[in-house]
Formats: structure tokens, sequence, C-alpha cells
């Protein structure tokens, strides 16, 4: 019996060697993000959402965390936007982001449509498109998850694609691994 772990260890060991897989490599990696990487536990963390609420009423009640840093880098819609995508994703709630990209007259900007609703981040708020500023609110992108996120630089000239997202490095208390 023994023998047969063996053998059977050592194959597995030799088929991801084969195939190139190394324990420490994860998406985003070989993208250059030199302080990190989209973590392991991104869309495998638990469902935050309390049983019996609704996904507004839920939303409508999540706390606030931080100033917001509207110079780019910081806690801004970026990131705030991609914790409320991480948080609705991991309740199976369908959320990609939504941007304006920015030009020299208009700073860009970055929400969360939630299953097909806009919802403002920022704020923590849902937007009611009909009431909205037309110009604020005219999406030019969709990006389906965070790591679409990561490689656009749409929205801010300062964006750097990942600390940008990340909001896990401005608040790792709210890590989904904790």
């Amino acid at each position: 019996m023994k023998t047969l772990l063996s053998i059977i260890t050592v194959i597995a060991i030799g088929l991801v060697m084969a195939v190139g897989v190394s324990a420490k490599e994860v998406p985003g990696a070989s993208l250059g993000w030199e302080e990190s990487s989209i973590p392991y536990w991104y869309y495998n963390s638990p469902c935050q959402q309390p049983d019996g609420t609704t996904l507004h009423e839920w939303l409508d009640a999540l706390p606030w965390y931080g100033e917001v840093d509207v110079t780019g880098g910081g806690w801004d819609c970026s990131q705030i936007s991609a914790y409320v995508e991480w948080l609705a994703e991991n309740c199976g709630h369908e959320a990609v982001f939504t941007c304006r990209t920015g030009t020299a007259d208009i700073r860009g900007h970055c929400w969360v449509t939630i299953e097909g609703e806009p919802y403002e981040a920022t704020g923590l708020y849902w937007i009611k498109m009909e009431t909205a500023d037309p110009d604020y609110y005219a999406a030019d992108t969709w990006l389906n998850n965070v790591y679409d996120a990561f490689e656009y630089s749409g929205v801010h000239d300062t964006w750097d694609g990942f600390s940008e997202w990340a909001w896990w490095l401005t608040y790792p208390e709210l890590r989904g691994d904790k």
C-alpha cells in the first residue's frame, strides 16, 4: 500500500512539473504587479449578506470605511467599487464594474452594476438613472470582474492597474481569508 501511495505521489508531482504549475503562481502575478496579486480567496470567500435580507437591504446597511481619496490610488471609486463587487459576487449576485473613461475635461469614474441595477459605491446608494447626471454616469466600459479591472486603466491617468483596485491593501481587516 505504501508503495502504491509513493508511486501516485511521484506521478502527481511529475504531472504538476510537466504542466508547469507552481503552488506560488496566482492569476495576475505575470503582469508585473509589484505589491501583490489577486488573492487566492478573492472569489472564494464566505457570503456576508445576512440571511433573510434582500440585496437592497443588505447594501443599504453597509458600514462606511475610511475617507474617499479621489486623487487616485486610495480608497476611491475604484477600490470601493471593487469591494462592493467582491461582496456581491461572493453572495451569488451578478456584479460588473461600470466605468466612464476620463478625459481632459472630465474625471473618470467607476461604480458597480449589481443584478442590472447601478450602485454608487462611493456614497453607498442605488443610482436612479432617470434622475442622475447623464454626463457623470455616461458609462463606456463594463468590466466583468476584478481581473478585467486590473487590466483597465481608463478612468484615471494615475491608475497603476493594481493598487487602484486592491481594497484589501487599504483595509486588510475586510479580507475574506480572516
